[in-house]
This record gives C-alpha cells, sequence and structure tokens, in this order.
C-alpha cells in the first residue's frame, strides 16, 4: 500500500513539470509580445490544442522524473532532479513553441535567446512548480507516517 502511495505521490509530484514549462512559455511570449512580466498563452500556426503538446513534450521528462526519484531517496536530489528536469521540459516546448514567436529559429538560437536570455522566467516559474512538489511531499509524509500507525 505504502509503494503505492509512494508512486502515486511522485508521479503528482511530476506533474509539476508542464506547469514549470507552461508559465514558463507563457511568460516568454508575454514578455516577447506585450511587457515584461505579463502571461500570454502561444498560438501554434497548425495546432488548436497547444495545452495537449505542452503536455506530450513535458512527458519524457515526467518518466524520466519519477525512474529518477525511485532511485534517489534524499528530498534534496530529488528537488534537484525536479529542477533539472523541468528546465528541460521548457526547452522542450521553447523549441516548439518558437514558430509562434514569427522567426525561424535554429536550435542555438532557441537556446540562446528564448532560454538563456529569459532564465529569470524559468526561475519564476519554477516557484508554483517547487512549492506543489514540496506541497506534495509534505502531503505524503504525512500520509506515511499515519498510514504506519494503522
Amino acid at each position: 500500500m505504502q509503494r503505492l502511495l509512494g508512486f502515486i505521490l511522485v508521479l503528482v509530484q511530476g506533474m509539476g513539470i508542464p506547469l514549470v514549462a507552461g508559465l514558463f512559455i507563457c511568460a516568454v511570449t508575454g514578455e516577447l509580445r506585450q511587457q515584461r512580466l505579463t502571461l500570454e498563452w502561444p498560438q501554434l500556426p497548425d495546432s488548436n490544442t497547444p495545452s495537449v503538446e505542452l503536455l506530450l513534450l513535458s512527458l519524457p521528462c515526467i518518466l524520466a522524473y519519477v525512474g529518477l526519484a525511485g532511485l534517489l531517496h534524499k528530498p534534496l536530489w530529488r528537488a534537484a532532479s525536479f529542477v533539472l528536469l523541468a528546465g528541460l521540459a521548457a526547452y522542450f516546448n521553447s523549441a516548439v513553441f518558437a514558430q509562434a514567436f514569427g522567426n525561424t529559429w535554429t536550435q542555438s538560437e532557441i537556446f540562446f535567446g528564448l532560454m538563456l536570455q529569459h532564465l529569470h522566467l524559468l526561475a519564476m516559474a519554477l516557484l508554483p512548480g517547487l512549492l506543489l512538489w514540496w506541497l506534495v511531499g509534505a502531503l505524503g509524509t504525512a500520509v506515511g507516517r499515519r498510514l504506519a500507525q494503522v
């Protein structure tokens, strides 16, 4: 029972990765089209459901986090893997959503122009994701203690 609960909690923690990637994409779009610290959902010319694309592009990072969480037992290492995989998911999504910004972007322009120049937006997008990660971990600890008492 505790293994299943642990797996479910890690999976819910991993769902913070598309949250971070989506907030980053919205913040970059808002900054490029409007002004600083504005959220705007990008419109892809050939897609009606960008949220599904965001989730599908984040899926490898979610699965990698679930796999790493089984190997890493210290919360600090889990948090570090969450941050790194969320950044990787943000890069994957930047590569696909770059066409919404009106240019044809090379991979180096995406990395330097969208990721590195907007690293402060990635840090701000990581805050709600890490908060979700921490809250789910605290909930899992509380439920685990409660199940151990029963």
